[in-house]
């Protein structure tokens, strides 16, 4: 998903990100709040270039660092506290515990990772190796991710977060090995593609953990769980519809931009 968001803070492009922050919020930062917004997204170290995230996902990320630059009183947050016997998804080594929006953002700051990973393109070749396209007919990818999440984990399909923009939908999850945090994933969807971002210590880590959820989501392609989701592309002006209503998975007249 190309991001003209992205670009702009990489290029730390200071007068264009005023400008799109005061045509979206009418909100006037200050020079020094810009580039604290910048060596946030972009850090010297390159270590959370965050490559496949979506406008509409940078728009949310720039929004909750402009609310913290703008608080008149900052609280410190509690500590999360993680069930660690009650993960949403689990592989080999590797448990995934779901995080809202916001929780997901304050880990990413507070992590410090610097490793990162797609999964997005090993995904669609393993599902398409094993045979997983002719499932789908003409609905999107999405969809079938959807299902599988659900029935992997009963329950997911309530956890993810719509993106009303252009009609997907998010969802996030903390990694834990051996009870101990160890990464982020990152999933973002809708009608033209899917994007999954895996952040871990390095490189090296991040890849395994990629290639254990892969693994796991490409294992069983036909076997999904009944569920349904609609959101509204406000831009598009139109529903679009993902899961699998126990015939056919849904989304077939979708659109996308």
């Amino acid at each position: 998903m190309a991001s003209r968001i992205r670009e702009i803070l990489r290029t730390q492009q200071h007068a264009a990100l005023r400008q799109v922050i005061v045509e979206r919020w009418q909100t006037e930062l200050l020079p020094k709040q810009l580039e604290s917004i910048i060596a946030k997204a972009w850090p010297e170290n390159g270590s959370k270039e965050r490559k496949e995230w979506s406008d509409q996902t940078w728009m949310i990320w720039i929004k909750n660092r402009i609310d913290e630059l703008t608080a008149d009183e900052s609280e410190e947050a509690e500590p999360e506290d993680l069930d660690f016997d009650e993960a949403e998804i689990r592989t080999r080594d590797y448990s995934f515990h779901y995080l809202d929006l916001d929780d997901f953002f304050a880990a990413e700051e507070e992590s410090q990772l610097q490793g990162s990973v797609g999964g997005s393109d090993l995904l669609l070749a393993e599902f398409k190796r094993k045979g997983g396209a002719r499932l789908l007919g003409k609905a999107p990818l999405a969809s079938w991710l959807f299902a599988r999440l659900e029935r992997i984990s009963p329950g997911l399909a309530e956890a993810v977060e719509s993106e009303d923009d252009l009609g997907g939908w998010q969802i996030c999850f903390r990694i834990c090995a051996d009870a101990k945090p160890v990464g982020l994933l990152f999933i973002e969807a809708d009608s033209a593609e899917i994007a999954i971002s895996v952040d871990a210590e390095d490189d090296q880590t991040a890849a395994a953990i990629r290639d254990q959820l892969v693994a796991l989501l490409t294992a069983e392609p036909a076997t999904v769980a009944v569920c349904e989701l609609t959101i509204h592309a406000a831009e598009l002006s139109h529903d679009n519809e993902y899961g699998w209503d126990g015939t056919q998975f849904l989304g077939t007249f979708n659109v996308s931009e």
